[in-house]
């Protein structure tokens, strides 16, 4: 970030959920540039193939030029059924190389995602493409209160963080997802099949392990100053490990990262049978 222009850094005052996070920054770049595109991309993803990827946002973008009241949320083709992530069902294309969305489905249980993936529904990474002017649009529709007032304070000038500071104290922490998205006219809502690249998120240790699994090892063509530090950095490793364990000696989880620690405890844990 130290290359970018200070005026294209947004910080909230404090964390009050994904939509405040967002409409934050949407507003932003809105004064930038009303005209803007917009490309929505989470910050713990992991992707195998980012030029799978890639060239769907770049598809995904020319179609909100033609049709810039769409917001195009990017459906990942699954790998396998995941209870913890969400899906969208969606219905009839458009001839354009996106689909209706029928209903979005968060993080069901694994007989329900199995027959959501046999029905052909997609991951949802919450990668959206869309105009500037559709999104704020949708963010006035579903939460016209906060739109307002968040909209007032980016328009107050030097006074423009005391401003934010405020309203966010009274904020309520509101989801993208659950008050937004879900209260947003479908029609305007369009998904674009991305084949499998190999994506996931980082949301669980276990994801973050089978992530660096796949890719290049942190430290492992560079020389570190102690084994201890080694271990440290190198998590696919230690995940494997971890995982490659019938039972946990707790004297060594000294050497594996507490996240990874304490979730292979917790697998124990509910493997141990059960004394009787």
């Amino acid at each position: 970030m130290q290359g970018l222009p200070t005026t294209n850094i947004v910080v909230q005052p404090r964390n009050r959920g994904t939509a405040n996070g967002i409409l934050l920054q949407i507003l932003h770049v809105a004064k930038l540039d009303p005209q803007a595109e917009v490309v929505l991309l989470p910050s713990d993803h992991f992707v195998v193939a980012e030029d799978v990827l890639a060239h769907a946002i770049r598809q995904a973008l020319v179609h909100v030029r033609t049709a810039p009241r769409q917001v195009i949320l990017m459906g990942m083709v699954p790998g396998s059924p995941d209870p913890d992530l969400g899906y969208i069902l969606p219905g009839s294309p458009d001839g354009q190389g996106t689909l209706a969305v029928q209903c979005f489905v968060e993080k069901p249980a694994r007989a329900d995602a199995e027959a959501l993936v046999e029905r052909g529904a997609l991951w949802n990474a919450f990668i959206l493409v869309a105009s500037c002017g559709a999104l704020l649009d949708l963010f006035s529709r579903a939460m016209p209160d906060v739109f307002t007032s968040m909209r007032d304070c980016l328009n107050c000038g030097r006074n423009r963080s005391l401003a934010l500071s405020s309203l966010y104290q009274r904020l309520p922490v509101s989801d993208f997802s659950c008050h937004v998205l879900m209260r947003t006219e479908w029609p305007v809502l369009r998904v674009a099949p991305v084949p499998e690249c190999g994506w996931s998120d980082l949301g669980t240790p276990a994801r973050l392990g089978h992530a660096l699994a796949r890719g290049p090892r942190l430290g492992r063509d560079k020389p570190q100053g102690s084994a201890r530090v080694a271990a440290s950095l190198d998590l696919a490793v230690n995940y494997q490990r971890a995982m490659s364990v019938a039972a946990v000696d707790v004297h060594a989880c000294d050497t594996w990262p507490p996240a990874l620690a304490r979730h292979r405890l917790h697998d124990a844990a509910l493997a141990r049978p059960r004394e009787t």
